[in-house]
């Protein structure tokens, strides 16, 4: 206004308008979004009010949920009691773990707390189904012979950084999928299961085995679970980011849910770091 005022003013006055720039950080975000805009266009409005309320329904947990999930990690029992990697994949096949810890990541692009916790709750139910499952099944193998903890259930014992990559990977791949038609989604979901179903059978059968003890092999119970924990964690993170970039998001003038999205966003990240750093540490996985 004082810049219009003065132009009206007659006489021979100099008046420069200056528009404000964008910072350093909104100018990278900028360039990130219209990089991810171009690799991977964001998804038509039916097509994203379609896949939240697939989303959201798979994200609330019911029978036919814990009936999968718990005969999953029974068949995944079976798989690493036998050495047996053709079993172990058929059990992760019918895992549905995925819609779940996808839903959590939409949650997560979207600034939805309900649903996020709606997820959490799902993801945790069908964490102890399945360890119940595996231990009821190491009681029932009991009966019949005696204890053994073959090659397939050590090797779910020593996480690595590498697992940080898996979950990652198959995160980002399943959320991909689930935005994509033409593409089959039972891949994606195999390969989150592959990372969270035989490593809770591993724990459910060391624990009904009595197995505690440390060895050069690794940590058993302590592996695969923490093994599992670090799954869960990327796999939100890398599937939270795909959902964003093809527009899975909330309007950018709603400030709270923002703020909370970045809170979770750090809060996990603050947790796989130190994950991380414990599993490089020397002594308790060695």
């Amino acid at each position: 206004q004082t810049g219009l005022s003065l132009l009206e003013q007659p006489g021979d006055t100099t008046v420069a308008m200056v528009h404000p720039g964008h910072s350093f950080v909104e100018t990278v975000a900028l360039q990130v979004h219209q990089w991810v805009a171009t690799v991977a266009p964001p998804m038509e409005r039916e097509q994203r009010i379609e896949l939240a309320q697939n989303l959201q329904t798979g994200s609330r947990p019911n029978l036919e949920f814990l009936g999968l999930i718990s005969a999953s990690s029974m068949l995944a029992a079976f798989g690493l009691l036998q050495d047996s990697a053709a079993v172990i994949i058929g059990a992760m096949l019918i895992a549905p773990l995925m819609t779940p810890i996808v839903g959590a990541g939409l949650a997560l692009s979207h600034g939805n707390r309900p649903l996020f916790q709606s997820a959490l709750w799902t993801i945790a139910l069908g964490f102890v189904a399945a360890l119940m499952a595996s231990v009821l099944f190491g009681w029932m193998f009991l009966l019949f012979q005696e204890p053994q903890v073959t090659t397939e259930m050590w090797a779910r014992c020593r996480p690595s950084p590498l697992d940080f990559c898996v979950g990652l990977v198959g995160g980002m791949a399943a959320s991909y999928a689930q935005t994509r038609r033409h593409l089959s989604s039972a891949l994606a979901g195999a390969a989150i299961a592959a990372a969270l179903v035989p490593p809770i059978a591993t724990a459910g059968l060391q624990i009904a085995f009595g197995v505690w003890e440390r060895s050069d092999d690794g940590a058993p119970v302590a592996g695969p679970l923490l093994l599992v924990s670090v799954n869960v964690l990327m796999i939100m993170i890398g599937s939270s980011f795909v959902l964003w970039a093809r527009g899975m998001r909330s309007d950018r003038s709603l400030g709270m849910q923002a703020r909370w999205t970045l809170r979770m966003f750090a809060l996990l990240l603050m947790l796989a770091l130190m994950t991380l750093i414990w599993i490089l540490q020397p002594f308790p996985m060695t």
